[in-house]
């Protein structure tokens, strides 16, 4: 009966709401069959238990099931909007085919299968923009995502674009202190930072900065991130006065926030050593370091990513001090936590990940260092 799977549905959303993923999978499944049995396949019903389990499917990372979901979704929308007269209910199947397609883009992401994932996005910005047109939000979410994941395949002239192109649209019919003009102006700089445009990176950043400090003051966390990044460029342009007092504007507000012993103000703690390296600062440095990995061996443990990170850059700089007999132990601890987590390629990810993020240690090994310790 319509009612019970109306009830059916209702209740698994309540249980994926509250994360009780199986229990909302087994509701959906009984609502979808349910569905099959009292209408034909191709039912609007149907495919909304469908995508309902691609979305379980998804937070529980059982991508290939999600897949298989949000595609059997896709085929009955497509056929819904082709078949249906009343333009209305025409436009609505179109936008939940494209709203599938945006899910099995991330899924795609998710699982790393970027190529993938550009095609699912095209198809949800064609029929996106067909049915809303160019200046809708909607329309410059799918173009940011769709320039991030076209980023990720190296295409970074095509990413700007795309990125570009989503914040003039976010811009144009958005507040100016709106969240999505915020992350379009981030992911930007990030990107303009990784292609060594410092200069408009760092003006981006600011930009961000400028909007976040209006909306929410200017101690709140989410500027401390920008302000990372922000120092990093600037230590990248060989600016170390610039660099210094935004560290520590970052470095006060997590500490504020979070308290002086949590992960967070230990990356600052080891990012701020990491310039103090560069400035040959190693008294300043080696107190750095020491702080922050106390914090990491704390809240992360010894055999965390992080600690080995910071372990690695930590016995780089004991290198650079001519303190062998020290740095030798330190190196070696941090290539046994490696080795470890190459066992896991999330880890391996995580490394490459967190090397870029800490990455200060780029141009601080001089030519009278000595080589690296084998």
């Amino acid at each position: 009966h319509a009612d019970i799977v109306a009830s059916l549905k209702n209740i698994g959303w309540l249980r994926k709401v509250q994360r009780q993923f199986p229990s909302a999978v087994a509701l959906y499944e009984e609502a979808l069959s349910m569905c099959e049995k009292m209408y034909n396949r191709h039912h609007p019903e149907v495919a909304e238990c469908l995508t309902q389990l691609g979305v379980l499917n998804k937070f529980q990372n059982k991508f290939k099931g999600a897949i298989s979901f949000f595609e059997e979704a896709i085929r009955i929308y497509q056929s819904l909007t082709s078949n249906e007269k009343d333009k209305k209910n025409k436009k609505k199947f179109s936008l939940l085919t494209a709203a599938n397609f945006a899910s099995l883009a991330i899924v795609h992401k998710g699982m790393r299968n970027y190529e993938d994932a550009v095609e699912s996005y095209k198809e949800c910005f064609e029929i996106q923009f067909k049915e809303l047109g160019n200046d809708n939000a909607e329309v410059a979410k799918t173009l940011h995502a769709l320039g991030l994941v076209t980023w990720y395949l190296g295409n970074e002239q095509t990413a700007r674009r795309l990125l570009e192109e989503a914040l003039d649209i976010r811009r144009r019919i958005l507040p100016d202190r709106h969240p999505d003009i915020i992350q379009s102006l981030n992911n930007l700089a990030d990107l303009l930072g990784e292609d060594h445009k410092y200069n408009e990176s760092m003006r981006k950043y600011a930009d961000a900065i400028a909007r976040i400090e209006q909306t929410v003051g200017v101690d709140h966390p989410d500027l401390a991130v920008d302000l990372l990044n922000m120092a990093l460029m600037a230590y990248e342009m060989g600016k170390y006065n610039e660099a210094i007092p935004l560290f520590e504007r970052g470095l006060s507000i997590r500490i504020k926030a979070f308290g002086d012993e949590h992960e967070l103000v230990a990356e600052y703690l080891l990012a701020i050593a990491n310039l103090h390296v560069g400035q040959r600062q190693f008294r300043e440095s080696r107190f750095e370091f020491e702080g922050g990995l106390a914090i990491i061996e704390k809240t992360l443990g010894k055999q965390s990513r992080e600690y080995a990170i910071g372990l690695s850059h930590f016995g780089k700089c004991l290198q650079l001090m001519c303190q062998f007999e020290e740095a030798i132990p330190v190196i070696n601890e941090s290539l046994i936590i490696f080795r470890s987590a190459v066992l896991s390629a999330e880890a391996e990810e995580g490394m490459r990940t967190g090397e870029r993020i800490s990455g200060l240690d780029k141009g601080t090994t001089s030519g009278d260092a000595p080589p690296p310790l084998e």
